[in-house]
């Protein structure tokens, strides 16, 4: 609210320079109407930069998840016991929020390197994850050209939209996910917002993600 009660005297601030730069006679001063105009676009291109969201980069190691990662802020910790494949499981999560929109990577330790079980379990976290927004799981592969280890480059990559279960009907969220898994190691990275995010920032997020 301050802000745009800065932004309106700003532009109620042009209207006072009008009528000084006319004086007497009603002509214009076109040179002190263009100085006034430019100090006041200055203020206002700052006062919007402050409204943005700022993204500040980090490379983040999580060494008991063995993968490393860049976030767009200081990242939180997290843990939640989930019912995966018949069991109790915890996920384990970094996030990181920047204005709307939620960075998260969550990683997920199979009791056994089974191939079954690790299955299952990426299909239960794009089932779960889809369901947040009353959705269907629409997966895609994607392959990571820049990656270091080729066992990086494919993932399952999913993107849905919806209302938020149990809210209001007008609060929808926007989630782009991506899956891996490698031995006992069951990867989710998942951007969450109210909005489309900036294709640029998926690619940062994504990107960056690597196991050890």
């Amino acid at each position: 609210m301050t802000k745009m009660f800065a932004i309106l005297t700003l532009i109620r601030s042009n209207r006072g320079t009008m009528r000084a730069a006319c004086g007497t006679t009603g002509a214009i001063d076109l040179s002190r109407v263009f100085r006034a105009a430019r100090r006041r676009y200055l203020a206002f291109s700052l006062l919007i930069a402050a409204c943005s969201p700022q993204f500040d980069w980090r490379t983040v190691r999580n060494d008991q998840g063995h993968y490393t990662v860049m976030l767009p802020a200081k990242p939180l910790l997290d843990e939640r016991v989930l019912s995966i494949a018949g069991q109790s499981m915890k996920m384990r999560m970094q996030t990181a929020t920047v204005g709307d929109a939620m960075f998260a990577v969550g990683v997920v330790t199979l009791p056994a390197d089974d191939p079954a079980l690790r299955a299952q379990v990426l299909t239960d976290l794009q089932s779960g994850l889809a369901r947040n927004v009353g959705a269907q799981p629409v997966l895609r592969a994607v392959r990571m050209a820049d990656s270091h280890d080729a066992g990086d480059r494919l993932r399952i990559a999913m993107d849905v939209a919806g209302p938020v279960a149990n809210a209001q009907a007008d609060d929808t969220r926007t989630i782009h996910a991506q899956f891996a898994a490698r031995g006992r190691y069951v990867y989710q990275a998942a951007v969450v917002s109210a909005k489309a995010p900036d294709p640029a920032q998926l690619e940062q997020f994504f990107s960056s993600l690597s196991f050890d």
